[in-house]
């Protein structure tokens, strides 16, 4: 999903503020991320852990590595280089994102789920977030808690075609609301019409019209749409 990383917005204010106080540290750290935003991701590694000789509390060049670690799936090195950057600034919330994305991407579910809540302390209105708890409560299969973050989303995000799929797909296959369901999918076929699960998913919402005459089948059968 798009949003995974959360990428710093203020990088050249943190670049001016480092080349005031070490000056070798931020240009080591400024040609790591010309190799970073060209996908270089091992000469980038390598200028970051300069910087970070010179400086180890330059937190740029540890954010930046947790960036990369979590893009290759290097989710124990994410973690910890996400915990780095907030012991130098616990408030900073792409950080304490990317901790929740890499605990996450590592399985640890519980975790992931207390990093989320603690960035909506902080930034409330992030629908990415309550997108991404959402689908961390249906892997607990607590999904009457998934549907309220997923309609959150919506509330924040009205067309965020992913999460109006999973609440078509949560209220049609857990919440057993069918009149809900069909709003989604709906709503997924307006905001995307062109998507690839298209067809499959006109073709489910013809057979479950109220009037549709339907042959017996087993509830267990039934499919998510993606």
């Amino acid at each position: 999903r798009t949003g995974l990383i959360q990428e710093s917005h203020q990088i050249g204010k943190f670049i001016g503020h480092w080349l005031l106080r070490n000056p070798d540290a931020a240009k080591k750290n400024c040609r790591a991320a010309a190799y970073l935003n060209k996908g270089l991701y091992k000469k980038a590694i390598q200028k970051y852990k300069d910087a970070l000789r010179i400086d180890k509390n330059f937190f740029q060049a540890h954010y930046n590595l947790g960036i990369i670690y979590l893009r290759q799936g290097l989710f124990d090195k994410a973690i910890s280089e996400n915990r780095k950057v907030l012991e130098l600034r616990p408030f900073d919330v792409e950080a304490r994102y990317n901790l929740a994305a890499a605990y996450g991407g590592k399985g640890l579910t519980d975790q992931a789920i207390a990093e989320y809540q603690k960035v909506l302390e902080l930034d409330p209105d992030n629908a990415d977030v309550f997108y991404n708890l959402g689908t961390a409560f249906k892997k607990k299969e607590m999904y009457g808690h998934a549907v309220r973050l997923f309609e959150k989303t919506v509330q924040l995000k009205p067309d965020d075609v992913e999460a109006h799929l999973e609440l078509a797909n949560l209220y049609l296959h857990k919440i057993k609301d069918r009149k809900k369901a069909l709003f989604h999918y709906r709503r997924v076929l307006t905001i995307d019409p062109a998507r690839q699960s298209a067809p499959k998913i006109r073709k489910m919402m013809r057979a479950r019209q109220p009037c549709a005459v339907k042959s017996p089948s087993k509830t267990g059968n039934a499919s998510s749409i993606d």
